[in-house]
């Protein structure tokens, strides 16, 4: 029987975490495993998943006074736990501190493997949003950083490591050769 990861986005748009996870995403997809894409805000795809990458859209309300995304954010949860429930996956990875957060709590119970990863500047957020990231990375049994300061700062995780971003080319999916000879533009803007 297949392994099955669920890997958790914020949109199937582009974005530095959304790239970042759709490349792990393929990865995991290419080695045999069975992957389902859930996203929780619906926008335009513009990041490439494999054809048999599953994609489902469990929607989580951006708009609204206060009481009406404190309700949604419960009914995200209830159906987020139920839609895993039913996968029954051997893994799931999720990118981003605050969605990070939101699949602990509604898997709390489960037993089911989480690899969280931290993807912004820690020192941004308010001392509130620290505590509470902490305790959710806490909870993760591995937290990816992409940098050794966010590990440093978070010091949260069963298993800590710090794994830059991939340099990956656009074109076909080809990985960027070096060449000795010659210098190499490694980025543009």
């Amino acid at each position: 029987m297949k392994q099955k990861v669920v890997c958790v986005f914020p949109s199937l748009n582009i974005g530095g975490a959304e790239k970042a996870l759709s490349f792990v995403a393929n990865c995991c997809e290419q080695s045999g495993k069975v992957v389902h894409a859930i996203y929780l805000y619906n926008t335009t795809q513009s990041i490439q998943l494999n054809p048999s990458i599953t994609k489902e859209l469990i929607c989580l309300q951006r708009k609204g006074n206060i009481f009406k995304l404190s309700l949604d954010k419960l009914c995200f949860l209830a159906k987020f736990r139920r839609r895993i429930v039913q996968i029954k996956p051997n893994l799931i990875i999720v990118f981003q501190s605050d969605i990070t957060k939101a699949v602990v709590y509604s898997t709390l119970g489960l037993n089911i493997p989480i690899i969280g990863s931290e993807r912004n500047d820690p020192t941004k957020f308010c001392k509130r949003l620290v505590s509470s990231y902490r305790w959710a990375y806490n909870r993760c049994d591995a937290v990816v950083y992409t940098l050794q300061g966010a590990m440093d700062f978070f010091k949260a995780g069963r298993k800590q490591l710090v794994i830059p971003n991939p340099a990956v080319s656009r074109l076909h999916g080809d990985a960027i050769r070096h060449n000795s000879d010659k210098g190499n533009i490694v980025s543009a803007g």
